[in-house]
């Protein structure tokens, strides 16, 4: 059987956020789409786990800052215990399918003009790299981006591919952004490369430029950088 180009990392369920101000104006769109949890919120996030370390004012900020009920906060957090028990979810944001992911974005109102449904793509040349550095470590649970890279599954036919995305991947499964580091003001100047519509590369070959500018050692976070293709299936609900 002939090896993928392009591997599923997970499903995710992402906010579409506004133009942060300290990213400048000149060449970010007004609305941008990121898998850095250090922009942009996740659904669901550490928060949303009963075992996790995080206070009950912190639990209700998150859970107010995505526009859902505090009320309904110990019902968000029973049920996103469960799935990540179950393996539906992966600690801490990354959903095993598209159907897990829209099922739970709906029953908690993640809102169709605010959130989109993805699927991360990674080339499949980049996989080895990363596995090794998301490895848990012994007496370590695995996080959600290993486990589902770790499958080398394709990613699905139906999603819409609209842009690319230079990535930094932390142990823990969480990602950093070259929009972090404000780096796409560094890869205008230095490559004539700049972001397209919600923030993102238009091609790959971009991308790939853009992570070698970045392992040439611009001040970056030290994490292995890859280029993420990300693959629309709708809105959320």
């Amino acid at each position: 059987m002939e090896e993928p180009v392009t591997i599923s990392g997970g499903w995710y369920v992402a906010r579409l956020l506004e133009r942060p101000a300290g990213l400048g104006t000149a060449l970010l769109p007004e609305r941008i789409l990121t898998l850095s949890s250090c922009l942009t919120q996740l659904f669901p996030d550490t928060w949303a786990i009963e075992w996790a370390s995080h206070s009950t004012d912190e639990r209700l900020a998150a859970v107010r800052k995505l526009g859902i009920d505090a009320g309904r906060l110990p019902t968000v957090m029973s049920e996103m215990t469960a799935a990540v028990a179950s393996g539906e979810l992966g600690w801490p944001s990354v959903w095993r399918s598209m159907a897990a992911a829209r099922r739970a974005a709906g029953r908690f109102g993640c809102a169709t003009r605010d959130f989109a449904l993805i699927e991360l793509g990674v080339p499949v040349d980049c996989a080895d790299e990363l596995l090794a550095h998301t490895r848990p470590s012994r007496g370590a649970g695995p996080g959600g981006f290993f486990e589902h890279l770790s499958l080398h599954t394709p990613v699905h036919a139906g999603g819409e591919a609209i842009g690319w995305e230079p990535l930094g991947v932390e142990v823990g499964a969480d990602f950093h952004s070259w929009l972090c580091n404000s780096l796409h003001t560094v890869a205008k100047n230095r490559l004539g490369v700049e972001p397209g519509e919600l923030g993102l590369l238009r091609t790959e070959a971009d991308a790939r430029a853009v992570d070698r500018m970045i392992a040439g050692g611009i001040g970056a976070e030290p994490v292995p950088w890859f280029p993420g293709v990300v693959l629309r299936h709708g809105w959320a609900v």
